[in-house]
């Protein structure tokens, strides 16, 4: 190309990057107005977090029930597409799975059945509103509620357990 457009060029990018990728960041732009405004994340901080104080509440009483019924550094199973889960309560992805539409359909159920036995998985996470993926199947349900007695809905989770000795666990049932 001519030296002429390339300057063109290069003068287009710079301004464009000046003009409009330094902005401050979307939470502090004070022509948005928020009905759930951020806030930073106390309870189960592992970083400097900001979500709405729905979101707080939300993934505080998660992470609290999954760290009551999985003891530190083990296995837990949340699906489909929640990897905030293993993040924020410090518990393994016993898969290699991150987003369940990335995984192959043919005989998942079986595949996520058979891992959370290996595993030894005490605690099984749920997200009712993937948002990319399709839903558990109806055997992957009945499967967990068979396995996992106890269970608690958390907004959009059903977070289902098993304890020591199948006790009924405190408050919870």
């Amino acid at each position: 190309a001519p030296p002429r457009v390339q300057l063109c060029m290069l003068a287009f990018c710079l301004l464009f990057a000046v003009g409009f990728l330094n902005r401050r960041s979307f939470f502090e732009d004070p022509r948005i107005v928020r009905l759930d405004p951020p806030v930073n994340v106390s309870a189960v901080a592992r970083a400097d977090l900001r979500v709405s104080r729905r979101d707080d509440a939300k993934y505080e009483a998660l992470v609290r029930t999954v760290r009551e019924y999985s003891p530190p550094g083990s296995c837990i199973y949340a699906t489909p597409d929640c990897p905030e889960v293993y993040f924020l309560a410090e518990r393994k992805n016993p898969t290699r799975t991150i987003f369940d539409c990335f995984d192959d359909p043919k005989e998942r159920t079986a595949r996520q059945l058979d891992e959370i036995a290996r595993h030894a998985v005490r605690v099984v996470v749920i997200n009712l509103r993937p948002a990319f993926s399709a839903q558990v199947t109806p055997e992957f349900v009945t499967a967990v509620s068979r396995d996992f007695p106890y269970a608690v809905q958390i907004d959009n989770f059903i977070v289902a357990f098993r304890t020591d000795r199948d006790g009924a666990p405190s408050g919870l049932v």
